[in-house]
């Protein structure tokens, strides 16, 4: 097996985990069973021949963050999330970053003070918080996963920020803060919203994704906001400098299918390959369902590289192993959300840098899960 990815929801709580080979042919790993393993799994890191990730929902209530080998045995549960008298975080939304044998996530909820956590578990399932959101000016509800540079971790956070709007909340963060949860830093506040459509900001506003990093500057993306109040692209330096909207998304309407013509609404992380970033935009383009795209850190050179909505999926929502991409063929997995609760999962089969470059893209859905329903009763993906 090359390739291992997180398939979603067949019904109920059961979900599985499954790998890709070459041939398209997958192979069921795990069955996710709700107790004690988890729920709702949206991530995998890999460590030698051993995956990692979290279950959203699951295990006491709340989520789980595990391990299994590649071959699918000896899963094992290395922690289980919880709420009441909880200090350690609830609902592990993102996925995990890997280093050193150590790995770093978050949780959308819980923590000392509600608004979520940042923590760092061992391989053999050693717990520890290293930040305590406090909501407010510093941010809560952190959805996307941590990048890491040098000793330090950087993150977004959905809501919370200095920019306080009518309804007593704020658009979310950039933050940081060191492997030892020392030097929390807000680096960035997202703008308040305008009270009519567009919606529009100068920024853009609830980042869902997490960063990518190259040198001394982050990238990423918002949901909306920004001129065309569809979300940005945008860019801002470690230390919180810099900041700069490299793409605004141009307006979308405001009734399905929202259509325009690069996509609006990004909610995953960028994939820095070389000089251009990668990443899918849940709606938009010719026929509302979301676009995959390309651009330069600088922010030229924006291209959609393809549109959804013609039999090839909808609605992407996030790239699977979004840390690694190689530029001599392989195939990552793409998560997408239908209408009223279902389902679809398919593959991108991309194909060399080279054509990357020039758009070049082909499709081959591996599994279509529209006929199932999955019900979100606390949050929603």
């Amino acid at each position: 097996m090359k390739i291992c990815k997180c398939a979603q929801a067949l019904a109920g709580t059961a979900l599985v985990l499954v790998a890709i080979d070459s041939f398209s042919q997958t192979t069921v790993l795990h069955s996710f069973a709700n107790n004690p393993d988890g729920a709702y799994p949206l991530g995998l890191a890999m460590l030698g021949n051993t995956l990692y990730g979290t279950a959203s929902e699951g295990g006491s209530g709340w989520g789980t963050m595990f391990s299994v080998n590649t071959d699918g045995t000896a899963f094992t549960v290395l922690h289980t999330f919880t709420l009441m008298q909880n200090a350690g975080g609830a609902v592990p939304f993102a996925g995990l970053l890997a280093s050193r044998g150590t790995f770093y996530g978050t949780t959308t909820y819980g923590g000392l003070n509600g608004f979520g956590t940042v923590f760092s578990v061992n391989s053999n399932g050693t717990f520890a918080v290293l930040y305590n959101f406090t909501g407010g000016q510093t941010g809560d509800t952190p959805l996307g996963t941590l990048t890491l540079s040098g000793d330090t971790l950087y993150g977004t956070t959905q809501y919370g920020g200095a920019y306080i709007n009518q309804y007593g909340g704020a658009y979310g963060t950039v933050f940081s803060v060191k492997v030892d949860g020392t030097a929390f830093t807000l680096l960035h506040s997202f703008t308040d919203l305008s009270s009519t459509a567009p919606y529009a900001n100068p920024d853009g506003a609830e980042p869902y994704g997490g960063l990518a990093v190259l040198g001394n500057t982050l990238y990423g993306t918002t949901v909306l906001g920004g001129g065309g109040g569809r979300g940005t692209v945008f860019a801002i330096n470690t230390d919180g400098t810099g900041f700069t909207v490299l793409h605004t998304f141009t307006p979308a309407g405001s009734t399905a299918p929202f259509i325009n013509t690069d996509g609006a609404s990004p909610e995953t992380a960028l994939i820095l390959a070389g000089n251009t970033l990668y990443g899918t935009a849940a709606a938009g383009g010719r026929f509302g369902a979301g676009t995959v795209f390309a651009i330069n850190p600088d922010g030229t050179g924006f291209k959609v590289l393809h549109e959804f909505g013609h039999g090839d999926g909808a609605y992407p929502i996030g790239i699977i192993g979004h840390q690694t991409l190689r530029g001599d063929g392989w195939r990552h997995a793409v998560r997408h959300q239908h209408q009223r609760h279902r389902l679809l999962s398919a593959t991108l089969r991309l194909t060399p840098q080279s054509d990357w470059e020039h758009g070049c893209i082909q499709q081959h859905t591996l599994w279509d899960f529209s006929k199932w329903r999955r019900e979100r009763s606390r949050h929603s993906v």
